[in-house]
């Protein structure tokens, strides 16, 4: 018989009635449920409040109004972080641009850019939170739907800190190898620049593969290194073997960068007669002497830009005011940064 609830006369029966197909979803609910609930893995604000998250998911919102970053500490179970061993853990980015990822301690992890951390990420480089690392360590920019896996292990003996990031399953070698005195625990961690941003993190078996993989390009993607050149004032053989080229892929062609004591950019652009065209060129403007004619050459080739050939392994650019033929190179593994900046 039906229990009655003397307000209004409702049967508790009626209320706790579940059809069977309730009742399985409600048993197989519950066991998910307990654990978010048990669960100490968690997501720690920097303090300003300006990331949210949920479960290992974390977020940022915030719009920026100039060049800022939103830190995020993630803690696992037992909330005492790494002081040995191997540990690896993924990143997947579903939302933002400029995202870096990567390893701190506590004492480290502060807001903005005082935040120290063993990071990658952005354009594809390696950070310590306030500066540079490794500019180009990566090989592309990390971006919505990418994947960033990063390998800590804490050595005994020799008593060394080693980080391995991996980009979209590709190895990119050790980014960071410190010495003892090393600080420990370690966290990892994600950082925030342009606004929205998520990121989801997940313990995984670390990768067998260690050695920095060599990138698969398509077309003329990849990096050259200038090997001839035809134009008036050409330079020496020895100053033209150290400008070096990369070429990626845009949605409507190309963008160069090369270095040639200073930095030259422009995109390349394919006109529908087959020619090609340079836009956006633009250089650094720090006086190297023994490079300055050779800058001056390649900018000029590229504002006059009709050619854009590619065969085999080597790429053309010419102009009107000549020609420039790189070959594609496999620069020698970047090394690792081995200075302490944590705390």
């Amino acid at each position: 018989s039906c229990t009655e609830n003397i307000v209004g006369r409702v049967q508790l029966c009626d209320i706790f009635a579940f059809t069977s197909s309730q009742l399985l979803l409600l048993l197989l609910l519950i066991p998910p449920l307990c654990s978010i609930l048990t669960s100490q893995n968690m997501w720690s604000d920097e303090g300003t409040g300006k990331t949210r998250s949920y479960g290992n998911i974390v977020e940022c919102n915030q719009p920026q109004e100039a060049d800022q970053r939103f830190n995020s500490l993630w803690k696992e179970d037992d909330f005492l972080g790494v002081s040995q061993g191997e540990h690896c853990w993924k990143f997947k980015v579903s939302e933002g641009e400029g995202i870096f990822v990567g390893l701190t301690t506590e004492l480290s992890f502060a807001p903005g850019y005082r935040c120290v951390g063993l990071l990658y990420g952005g354009p594809g480089n390696t950070s310590t939170g306030s500066s540079l690392a490794q500019g180009g360590f990566g090989f592309k920019p990390v971006k919505d739907g990418d994947e960033v896996v990063v390998l800590l292990t804490v050595s005994v003996e020799p008593r060394t800190v080693t980080v391995i990031f991996y980009h979209n399953g590709m190895c990119l070698g050790k980014a960071f190898e410190i010495v003892q005195p090393y600080p420990v625990p370690m966290y990892p961690m994600v950082s925030f620049g342009c606004a929205p941003g998520k990121v989801s993190i997940e313990k995984v078996k670390p990768p067998e593969q260690r050695a920095r993989s060599q990138p698969q390009h398509q077309g003329p993607e990849g990096t050259y290194k200038l090997v001839s050149s035809d134009f008036v004032g050409a330079t020496s053989s020895v100053v033209a073997n150290k400008v070096i080229m990369q070429v990626r892929s845009l949605s409507t062609g190309f963008k160069v960068n090369i270095h040639a004591g200073n930095h030259i950019g422009a995109s390349i652009l394919p006109g529908e007669d087959g020619s090609w065209t340079a836009a956006q060129v633009a250089s650094t403007l720090m006086y190297i002497e023994e490079t300055q004619e050779l800058e001056k050459a390649l900018c000029r080739i590229l504002e006059t830009l009709t050619g854009f050939e590619a065969e085999q392994d080597r790429l053309t650019l010419r102009g009107h005011a000549g020609a420039v033929t790189f070959e594609r190179w496999t620069p020698p593994p970047p090394e690792p940064f081995t200075r302490n900046v944590l705390r």
